[in-house]
């Protein structure tokens, strides 16, 4: 009955650490200097942006897609655009120039 008992305990213990799996640590995103303001219109890019001037993304998230702009003053304005959902991000990075 003990020997059975510690196989048990031993084969549950054994599924246990089978099962888990480590998370990734990712960091927390912090906020520094660079203004970070809502999208103005969750389905259109204001025309006061300007010109498109470069799309980006990341093969890790390759379905994800920067979208920057720059307008008359030199405003550099960068937009996210989810391509599985169609969506503009709601918060947009803006970088001005002196």
């Amino acid at each position: 009955m003990l020997v059975r008992l510690g196989t048990c305990l031993a084969l549950v213990t054994l599924l246990l650490a089978l099962g888990c799996a480590k998370i990734e640590h990712r960091p927390e995103p912090t906020e520094g200097d660079i203004a970070v303001m809502e999208m103005p219109s969750p389905d259109s890019i204001p025309a006061e942006w300007g010109d498109l001037i470069a799309v980006s993304n990341s093969a890790d998230f390759a379905h994800l897609f920067q979208l920057w702009f720059q307008d008359e003053a030199g405003t550099v304005r960068m937009v996210g655009y989810n391509l599985r959902t169609n969506e503009f991000q709601p918060d947009i990075r803006a970088f001005p120039r002196d």
